[in-house]
């Protein structure tokens, strides 16, 4: 038979197949498959067969949990969600080029093509486990081996180079999304000033929940104050630090107009003027709500000013964004104000909240996003979802995409 380099491509598939054979003759063909290939997980996300990669229907964001060291070194070989380049044959052990890229719904997530070489061994060629993160600055933890994407965008090999010879390719492997989470943001009378910050933290959260494969699909929106509302430049009185008295009346004026107005979803976050209180906002869970206060069960009260704090001139605290404020509140929404952990033994209540009946909150062991919602986005700081907080999501509050 001729070598590879006296072929010319007859036929390339879609479905992952390079077909080179004779111009006038499909004789002495040589059909080279290419597999996009991942761990086989259980519902724990842990490998069922260690060392074996199977063939990928579709891809995932990874949520960094097992690769990700507290010093913010990854490891991808360690990660789960990890994907490799694979041709079940050694080619006479040439040089295998795939070029990779992601194609996005948004273009600035679109991961530009990327050469990524495949080694041969006793019986393939195979590449180096490559990553899909949510955020450039995940993106730039592995180099040339993490891809940024989001969901329902798909990452495509557009070339293969076998040898001195280029294929042109287009096989592509979808990351989906498994659920939506669908509210609405809404900034309360004077707070437009807020706008551009609430937006940026809104694209965090969508990246945030990426991870999971929930769709963050919360669209912003004004409203004027209600005429019941009694202190429209200090909206928030009654978010204080400690204390159970319960939300100030302002709050349930606040949802009265958003029902009136048909602002009011599932979840729904208000943006208000600053709260007394550290806090820059509270979640009322549905199963939580204080009593006599129903109406408020899964409303979000955010505070703008305290959200978007300048940097301090004084040097103390470099930036005081709270970048992730929106996606952890959402959290403790969808676990009943469960993710916060490890509880105490006995433990029936959280300040500001009704208590929860006798149940302690589950063990988590991880604040969710509790560390990372005052700093900036750094690889280590603490902004990922875990997949046991997934395990808790209310699916109730979750939609078919």
């Amino acid at each position: 038979m001729q070598s590879l380099a006296d072929r010319v491509p007859k036929k390339i598939t879609a479905s992952g197949l390079i077909w080179i054979g004779d111009e006038g003759a499909t004789s002495n063909a040589l059909l080279i498959p290419v597999e996009v290939v991942t761990p086989a997980l259980n519902h724990n996300e842990l490998e069922i067969h260690e060392g074996q990669l199977f063939g990928a229907e579709e891809l995932k964001v990874a949520k960094m949990e097992r690769s990700l060291s507290a010093e913010g070194v990854l490891d991808i070989d360690l990660d789960p969600h990890r994907f490799h380049v694979r041709i079940p044959s050694r080619l006479g052990g040439k040089a295998v080029i795939a070029k990779i890229r992601t194609v996005n719904p948004e273009a600035a997530y679109n991961s530009a093509p990327r050469e990524v070489l495949l080694t041969a061994n006793s019986s393939r060629q195979e590449s180096l486990s490559q990553l899909l993160v949510s955020d450039e600055v995940d993106a730039l933890a592995g180099g040339p081996r993490t891809h940024k994407v989001m969901l329902d965008g798909d990452v495509e090999i557009n070339s293969i180079k076998i040898g001195a010879m280029t294929y042109p390719f287009s096989m592509k492997v979808p990351v989906k999304v498994k659920k939506r989470l669908v509210g609405t943001i809404i900034m309360v009378g004077n707070t437009g000033e807020y706008l551009a910050d609430i937006e940026a933290f809104n694209k965090v959260a969508k990246e945030r929940y990426a991870q999971v494969g929930v769709d963050f699909d919360f669209n912003i929106v004004s409203m004027a104050l209600p005429s019941a509302i009694q202190n429209e430049n200090n909206i928030g009185l009654w978010i204080t630090t400690g204390s159970n008295n319960g939300p100030h009346p302002d709050a349930s004026a606040l949802v009265d107009k958003a029902v009136a107005d048909n602002l009011k979803k599932e979840i729904t976050m208000f943006v208000v003027r600053n709260f007394v209180g550290p806090e820059k906002g509270r979640a009322y869970p549905r199963a939580h709500q204080p009593l006599g206060k129903e109406k408020l069960a899964n409303c979000i009260f955010l505070s703008g000013e305290d959200m978007v704090k300048v940097p301090d001139p004084g040097g103390n605290q470099p930036n005081q964004r709270a970048w992730f404020t929106i996606a952890h509140e959402a959290g403790h929404i969808l676990t009943k104000a469960g993710h916060y952990g490890p509880p105490n033994p006995g433990y029936v209540g959280h300040p500001g909240l009704a208590n929860y009946g006798g149940e302690s909150p589950p063990l988590v062991g991880h604040n969710l996003m509790k560390d990372g919602t005052f700093n900036l986005n750094t690889l280590s700081s603490s902004k990922r979802l875990k997949r046991m907080q997934e395990q808790m999501f209310l699916q109730s509050l979750l939609v078919d995409p």
